[in-house]
Order: C-alpha cells, then sequence, then structure tokens
C-alpha cells in the first residue's frame, strides 16, 4: 500500500484509493511519528528508536516510552497496513521504500529538479500548519525547522521561476509569480529588492514605492530597525529616476566595450545548459535595465561601515571561448547566493553590485586595489576575485578570497575543474572551497574541517547555521540546522558530533550517545585534530577524564589555536576536577582561551559565570552572563544565566525574566545548579516558592517541592523542610521518604528530633526500591518517584547517628565492587575509623576511588549528595592530621554539582574550623561569612 500525506496546509492522509485514513489522523502523536519518518528518513533509511523516543516521549522513563513507541508502530500498521513499517533488529525503525507519497518530499524533488513554478503550486501552505503536539520539544523545534526550510525551498522556486518567466518574455507571468515569492519572503530584504526592481522596470513605480514603505513600516514594528542602505539607495534613485515609458517590451543592445567584464546577452537557443543560461541573461537583463536607477547614488554616495563578515563576489575575467562571456556576471551571481548565510558570511546583493559597475564606462578587469574600493563603497571586508578558462566544454575556474585587513594579498585561493552541463556543481565546489579557506585563515578548525568533508553545499551551510547557534546558545535552532545537514548528507561526521554536543547541553540525553557514536563510525573522514577532540568528546561522555584531557592537551600542543578543543579541555576539567576533590579554577584557563578565540561563545561564557559565582567574584559574573545573555540563548542554561544573575547580583530584571520562562523541568536543573555555584538558598527559595504556585500539578511541583526541601535544610530550618516533605510526599512519597533519610543524616539536625524522622523516613522507602539508571529527575529525565540510591547505606549511617553500629558494620562487610556501592561504604567506614589503621584503610580506597572517578563518569545523585562524600573524606585526613588537604576537599564542594544544598553551611563551617587550625585567620572569616550567608 502507498499512502498519501500531504502537510503542506492542511494535514491529511489517504491510502492508494484516495480513502481518508481517519482513524490515524484522530491520533496526533501517532501521525506525528508517520510524518517523521517519512520527512527525515525517506528513502529506506532507518532512524534508531532511541531518537524517537527522545522526540516523541520525552518525559517517560524507558520502558513505558519504547511501550509506547511499540503501540504507536501496531497502530500505524493496522490503519496503513502491515508492510508499511519496517524494522532492523531492536533498535531501527522506518518506513518501506515509496510506503509514503509526501508532498514536501515532492516540493524539494520539483525545485531539485527545475520545475519551480511546479514546486510553488504544490506549497499551499506551511509545514503541518497549526499542528502541535504538546510535552515534544524536540519533535517541535523539528517541526519549526522545516517549516522555515520549505517556506524558504518554496520562496526560491519562486524567484527562480519568476526568472524563468522573464526568460521567456512573460513580465505579467512574472509579475504574478514574484508577488507569490514576495509573500513567501516577506522580511527577505533581497527578495522585498528583487520585487521593487521588478516593479519599477514594468512601470509600476508607485506599487514599487508602496511596497517599500510597507516593508519599511514592518521593519520599524517589528524589529525596530529602517531597511538597509542598499534598499534605500534603490529607492533614492528610484524616486529620483524619469518617468517610465512604460511596460513595452525593451531590446538592450550589448555594450560597445569588448571587455572580459562586460555583460551581454547572446541568443542562447543552440547552447547545452539552456535553462541556466536563460537564468543569468533573464537576471543580466534586470541589471541592465536598473542601471540608471543606482548608478548615481552608489557612485557619490558614503561608503558603507565595514563588516567583517560581509563578502562581494567581483565579476569574472573569462578567458576562451566566446560563448562563456554570460559567466562573467553571470558565476558570480551564482556563487554570491551559494556563499550567503554560511555561518555568520553575508554576501552583497549580485544585482545592486552589478548596477554599480554598469556605471562605470570603462568595465575593466579588476585589479585588487580597485576591487578593495569596491568592497569598501558596499562595506564589505571580504571581496573575491577570480578566472574562467574555457577550451571546449571544460571549464576552470580559480578564485581568490582577500581580507581588506590584510592588504591586497589574497588570504586564500581555490581552483574547480568540470564541463559546463555541471556548472551548478563546480559552483558548490567552488563556494565550499573558499568557505574551508575562509575557516582555516580565522582558525575555525571545525568549520574548515566540515567544509573538506562534506560534498553537499547544503549540507555544509546547515552545518554552519547549526555551529553558529550552538555557540551562542541557540539549542533548538541548532539542533533543527544539524538535523538538515543530516538529511542533507547523512555521512557527514561533524554534523554528527556537534548534534550531539547540542543534545548534550539541550538536555536531550537520548540523542548524545547514538549521534556521538555515528559520529566516532565516520570519523575517518575527519582531520587528525578534529578526530582527536571528538574522541576526547566521547571519553568525557563515559567520564574518562583523564584519557580525554590528555588527549586534548596534545592537540593543543600541535594546535594552540583551536578553540574547539580549549572548549572541551575546559569542559573535562569542569567536571572531572570536583568529584575528585580538586578546584575548579583549573579548568578558567581554558574557558577564558576559548572565549578570547571565540568572543561569542556561549556555552564558554556559562562555565566562566559558575566558576566566578563560586568565588564570590559579582563584577565576573556580572559581566559574563550580560555577554552570554547578548546572544539570546535558549533553554535551561539562559535560565541558569537568569538565575546567576538574580542571585548573585540581586538583579530584579533578571528575577522577573526568569519567572517568566515556560513552566518545565528544565526549570528544575537551573534552579539547582544557580543555587548551588551562588550559595544563596533564600533567594532561590523565595524564587522556587513563587514558581510552585504557578506550576500544575504533578512531577514539576513535586520537584519542586524537593528543591524547597534541600534548601531549607541547607538553611537547617528542618521543621520547614519537613513541611516541603509532607506536601512533596501528595505526589511522590518514596521520593519524600528517601529525603527524610538524606535531613535524618544532617549532622545539624537536633539529635532528639532524629531517631522519629529516621523511624518515619525508613518506613516509607520500604521495601527498598530497585535502583534505577533514570535517576536525575529534577531535570524531567525521570519521575519524580524513581530513586537511584543504595539505601541501605544511608539508612545504616543514619542509624549510627543514634548510636546504632550494627548495620553498618554488617554492610561495609559485605561490600561489593560496584563503584557506587564503594562511595558509599567509604562514607560509613570513615565513621567507624576510630584507629590509624582504619583511616590508612579509608584513604586508601579513597584513592582508588579518585582514579576510578578520573576515568568514569559519577552520577548526580539527589538521595545521596557528594557533599556527605567529601565531609565524610574530610573528617579522616583531618583525624590524620591532614588539614591542608581536608580543607582542600570540601572546598571543592560548592563547585562539585551533586546536589549538595542540604550541607554547603555545615561545608563552609568545617572550612572554617581547619582554616583556624591553619593559621590562615582570613580565610576562616571568609568561610564563616559565606555559612552565615547560607544560613540566613
Amino acid at each position: 500500500m502507498t499512502l498519501h500525506l500531504r502537510t503542506l496546509g492542511q494535514t491529511h492522509l489517504s491510502d492508494e484509493q484516495g480513502v481518508e485514513l481517519r482513524s490515524l489522523l484522530t491520533q496526533p502523536k501517532r501521525l506525528a511519528l508517520l510524518v517523521y519518518l517519512a520527512s527525515a528518513y525517506a528513502d529506506g533509511r532507518m532512524c534508531r528508536r532511541d531518537s524517537l523516543l527522545a522526540m516523541f516521549w520525552p518525559e517517560s522513563d524507558d520502558e513505558r516510552a519504547r511501550g509506547s513507541l511499540r503501540q504507536a508502530i501496531h497502530f500505524i500498521k493496522q490503519v496503513a497496513g502491515s508492510e508499511v513499517v519496517v524494522t532492523r533488529g531492536a533498535d531501527e525503525v522506518g518506513l518501506a521504500a515509496n510506503a509514503v507519497q509526501l508532498d514536501a518530499a515532492r516540493l524539494d524533488e520539483l525545485a531539485a529538479s527545475g520545475r519551480h513554478a511546479e514546486a510553488v503550486e504544490l506549497f499551499q501552505g506551511d509545514f503541518l500548519d497549526g499542528f502541535f503536539l504538546r510535552g515534544t520539544p524536540t519533535f517541535e523545534r523539528w517541526v519549526d525547522g522545516e517549516r522555515l526550510r520549505l517556506r524558504r525551498r518554496a520562496a526560491d522556486s519562486a524567484w527562480l521561476a519568476t526568472e524563468q518567466l522573464l526568460s521567456t518574455g512573460d513580465a505579467a507571468g512574472a509579475r504574478k509569480m514574484a508577488e507569490r515569492a514576495l509573500a513567501l519572503s516577506s522580511d527577505n530584504e533581497t527578495a522585498v529588492r528583487r520585487f521593487i526592481t521588478l516593479l519599477s522596470e514594468s512601470g509600476d513605480r508607485a506599487a514599487a514605492l508602496a511596497v517599500y514603505q510597507s516593508f519599511a513600516s514592518q521593519m520599524a514594528e517589528e524589529y525596530g530597525v529602517a531597511p538597509s542602505p542598499e534598499t534605500r539607495a534603490l529607492i533614492d534613485a528610484l524616486e529620483s529616476a524619469r518617468p517610465f515609458a512604460g511596460a513595452e517590451p525593451v531590446t538592450v543592445a550589448a555594450p560597445p566595450s569588448t571587455s572580459a567584464h562586460a555583460p551581454q546577452v547572446h541568443s542562447v537557443a543552440a547552447r547545452p545548459n539552456r535553462r541556466w543560461r536563460l537564468q543569468l541573461a533573464a537576471a543580466a537583463l534586470v541589471v541592465l535595465l536598473g542601471a540608471g536607477f543606482l548608478a548615481k547614488r552608489l557612485s557619490t554616495g558614503p561608503a558603507a561601515v565595514s563588516d567583517p563578515n560581509r563578502l562581494v563576489v567581483l565579476p569574472f575575467v573569462v578567458r576562451g571561448a566566446e560563448n562563456l562571456r554570460y559567466l562573467a556576471d553571470g558565476l558570480p551571481m551564482l556563487l554570491s547566493t551559494r556563499l550567503d548565510g554560511a555561518g555568520p558570511l553575508r554576501t552583497v546583493d549580485a544585482r545592486a553590485l552589478l548596477v554599480y559597475l554598469a556605471s562605470n564606462a570603462k568595465r575593466e578587469p579588476l585589479d585588487p586595489e580597485r576591487a578593495n574600493a569596491v568592497a569598501e563603497r558596499f562595506g564589505a571586508q571580504l571581496y573575491v576575485l577570480g578566472n574562467i578558462v574555457g577550451t571546449g566544454d571544460q571549464l576552470q575556474f580559480s578564485a581568490s578570497l582577500f581580507d581588506r585587513a590584510h592588504g591586497n594579498n589574497p588570504v586564500a585561493h581555490t581552483e574547480a575543474t568540470g564541463r559546463e552541463v555541471d556548472l551548478m556543481n563546480l559552483v558548490d565546489k567552488l563556494a565550499s572551497e573558499l568557505l574551508a579557506a575562509r575557516y582555516r585563515e580565522v582558525g575555525g578548525a571545525f568549520a574548515e574541517t566540515a567544509a573538506r568533508t562534506t560534498t553537499s553545499l547544503p549540507a555544509l551551510k546547515a552545518w554552519l547555521a547549526g555551529e553558529a547557534e550552538l555557540t551562542r546558545g541557540r539549542y533548538g535552532p541548532s539542533m533543527a540546522a544539524l538535523r538538515d545537514a543530516i538529511a542533507a548528507d547523512s555521512n557527514f561526521a561533524m554534523a554528527h558530533f556537534q548534534l550531539a554536543v547540542a543534545a548534550d547541553w539541550a538536555g536531550v540525553t537520548a540523542l548524545v550517545n547514538p549521534e556521538t557514536e555515528r559520529a566516532v563510525k565516520l570519523s575517518e573522514h575527519l582531520s587528525p585534530s578534529s578526530r582527536l577532540v571528538l574522541q576526547a568528546f566521547s571519553d568525557g561522555r563515559r567520564g574518562n577524564y583523564a584519557a580525554a584531557a590528555k588527549t586534548l592537551r596534545g592537540v593543543l600542543v600541535e594546535q594552540p589555536s583551536a578553540s574547539e578543543a580549549w572548549y572541551s579541555l575546559g569542559e573535562v576539567l569542569f567536571h572531572g576536577n570536583p568529584p575528585q576533590g580538586r578546584p575548579l579554577d583549573v579548568a578558567r584557563d581554558a574557558f577564558e582561551q576559548t572565549l578570547r578565540l571565540d568572543p561569542h561563545n556561549f556555552p564558554a561564557a556559562v562555565h566562566l559565570a559558575r566558576i566566578a559565582a563560586t568565588r564570590g567574584d559579582k563584577a565576573a559574573v556580572d559581566r559574563l552572563s550580560a555577554e552570554a545573555l547578548a546572544n539570546d540563548p535558549d533553554g535551561i542554561h539562559r535560565g541558569e544565566v537568569l538565575l546567576l544573575r538574580a542571585l548573585v547580583l540581586r538583579d530584579a530584571q533578571a528575577r522577573r525574566q526568569f519567572l517568566a520562562s515556560p513552566m518545565d523541568l528544565g526549570l528544575l536543573d537551573a534552579l539547582w545548579r544557580a543555587t548551588e555555584y551562588s550559595g544563596s538558598l533564600a533567594l532561590a527559595s523565595d524564587i522556587a516558592d513563587t514558581l510552585v504556585h504557578k506550576a500544575p500539578v504533578g512531577e514539576l511541583r513535586g520537584s519542586l517541592y524537593m528543591f524547597l526541601a534541600h534548601a531549607a535544610m541547607g538553611r537547617e530550618r528542618f521543621d520547614v523542610a519537613n513541611r516541603y516533605i509532607d506536601s512533596m510526599a501528595v505526589y511522590a512519597p518514596q521520593s519524600a521518604a528517601a529525603t527524610r533519610l538524606v535531613a535524618a543524616m544532617h549532622p545539624a539536625l537536633a539529635a532528639s528530633a532524629r531517631p522519629a524522622l529516621l523511624v518515619r523516613a525508613i518506613k516509607g522507602v520500604s521495601p527498598l526500591p530497585a535502583a534505577s539508571a533514570s535517576h536525575r529527575m529534577y531535570a524531567g529525565f525521570s519521575r519524580p518517584d524513581t530513586i537511584y540510591s543504595p539505601l541501605e547505606y544511608d539508612i545504616a549511617l543514619a542509624r549510627l547517628a543514634t548510636g546504632d553500629s550494627s548495620r553498618a558494620k554488617r554492610l561495609v562487610a559485605t561490600t561489593t565492587a560496584e563503584r557506587t556501592a564503594r562511595i558509599e561504604a567509604v562514607r560509613v567506614m570513615s565513621v567507624l575509623a576510630t584507629d590509624a589503621g582504619t583511616r590508612k584503610t579509608v584513604l586508601a580506597e579513597v584513592a582508588q576511588l579518585d582514579s576510578i572517578v578520573g576515568a568514569s563518569y559519577v552520577s548526580q545523585n539527589v538521595y545521596a549528595p557528594r557533599a556527605l562524600y567529601h565531609l565524610a573524606i574530610a573528617r579522616v585526613l583531618e583525624a590524620e592530621g591532614r588539614f591542608a588537604d581536608a580543607e582542600a576537599r570540601l572546598h571543592a564542594v560548592p563547585e562539585d554539582f551533586g546536589f549538595n544544598l542540604a550541607f554547603l553551611g555545615e561545608v563552609q563551617r568545617r572550612r572554617a574550623a581547619l582554616l583556624e587550625r591553619m593559621g590562615r585567620p582570613k580565610d576562616a572569616v571568609a568561610a564563616r561569612q559565606a555559612a552565615a550567608e547560607i544560613l540566613r
């Protein structure tokens, strides 16, 4: 059976007889699954189940999500036919070849084959217009990306169809099609200029001016900016021009100059690749007709302000066959279109450029000095000059990239050779090579590798867009663009790698490991240094911090300006040092080096802001957070930056912005992190209390009560903590009982209150829940009542506090070799270590565990805060007289994100006592002040 799926405009699904499949249309999530597989995994490609689970069931645990996916597949098979959905092993799902005819895919096919008018006719509305699937942020971001991509595709086809109609002399049809193009790209200034030019050439100057006024009003209202100097120059020239004679056809004779650069319109009836020649000839005709409008303005007006990412592609010099003269201006127009939007690069409008050059009567080939002046006129710091040599049907292109900051010597050069019928592929190759050269010149090793390792220019441009969004902290758009890159080139290793990084920061954990594995499998295509950075990322994901750090330091010896390697090293040190009782400050230099090389790197700024918050450096928090927010980031880390400002700087506006953020479990991640790094428990509690009253009934409210309970324990207000735990128990009774165990173990709890609290806690967690890998409920990766903790150790420690050591001794004697059990056993052993021999045994075990922690990931656990482990070790070190080592261990606690809020005050008090014994009274006073701030 072949299904017919319409997604452009009103969504519709029917079988091959045209019968509507209403039962599937009324199941939004199952329909969305079918649409996603048909769109993103066409032509028999397979999708991993983990990716589908993360996209459609992000808040369900693994077992429930897999069950939901099985049910969805079964339902689709029942309704649409058992042969429609296919599987490969237990991990991959896809659609049978030709099982679904998708209108969006058909639009892409029509556009790619040059049937642009048909593509425009097929576009009846935005992709999945009005369709919304609650609780699936990744799917919604993908839909948003597809909507934007397909609308742009339709708009591009509309403009190309306009040029096709112009080339056949159908001015009325061209105008109608241009109106459609403008409707699809009304906020695209280049599109507006195209339409204004078309209207003015047809004699309707009033309509052209009206289009400009409408566009200028829209820009002012929606964005608060004015149209660009190029658009304004077009209108100024139009307003000062003579009245048009009308819309009669105009014959344009070739100019008398024989220069290789002179734009000429030739008869093209007998030439190969006629379609492209017609389009380029039509474009040249538009330029000549519009020359009178812009010439005076651009030749006498002031130069635009230079932009380091603005590039102008100047006319190429053509040598050889006379019939290739159309490429002198035509190739730069095509190349300019291909380069525009590649990362931060923006190209000067080719028509405006050629109009300006047409005002020069001598149209001689441009040398670098004159080209520099033209680039300056358009505010471009970068420009391209090139040559075309043609013999028979063979073309040889050579292009040089110049940066005005480096004088008249090219910073890069590239060449491409092929047949004229392969013109578009040659242009794409030339564009990719120029991009690779550009990013090599500015030290963008990842971008250069990306440009070298994909043969698809659309994939490269999508990757550059995704990379730019990623470094600015906009993870939703970044993931959408990187998925586009993978859709264009499934073997694009750099796209898989950066999608894993973006998913990691966006909290879409189910994507991280699969995409990392795919990148590693494809890593033979990467440069040696990029392959090593990828390997380090993979090692870091597994917690093998020592190996990752060693790899990255090796890369930086060879390439000290590799910003990606500096950032990765900072990540490794930031996350790998504190669990071993080592300070965060060693990571600061790596992140600062990253920002020196990449000033807009949002993740590096966030890490530095965290480090500054732990040091109480308000000035640094202010500067770094302001720089980070200037990127307009999205996701949980935007919330964290806002909270750091609210908690460290008492920034009321940042607080309001945070509270206005969408209510989801990602807020909890931001709340835990910012509070732990800043130590501002009172302010954070006030913010969380406000959120509780806004939160919907369910896991978000339960999670907020858990946070409030830990913050109250940190302020040693145990009666308040118990009230919050009671409220939490309504939503998550086992989690509430485990939280009572945390309170029962707290050193500051009154001895008289401990026994009753312990009894209640043990009763609540009995029988003990099975351990679960889905434990980070605060960020929405599992439900609040999922417990991951060897609670028997917590119970034993709580009993130890009441004088009952029998259970603790029995546990120590039977501890397994599993890492988590060994870590918990150290906590028990440190209390039982009353003699020097036992203490040495404990410290030997700690040394081994530190080496394991440096080579394996240590999970955060809300039911067994890592502060308890560090406090236990510090107690033994202090008993051994190793005060400096004990203080260093405690110093790392606020920097070791591990749900430590309940014990931050105790840590600072212990630090103060140690610093006094070490003869550091000023530091002791600072530690006591930190404790007072936490407890207030």
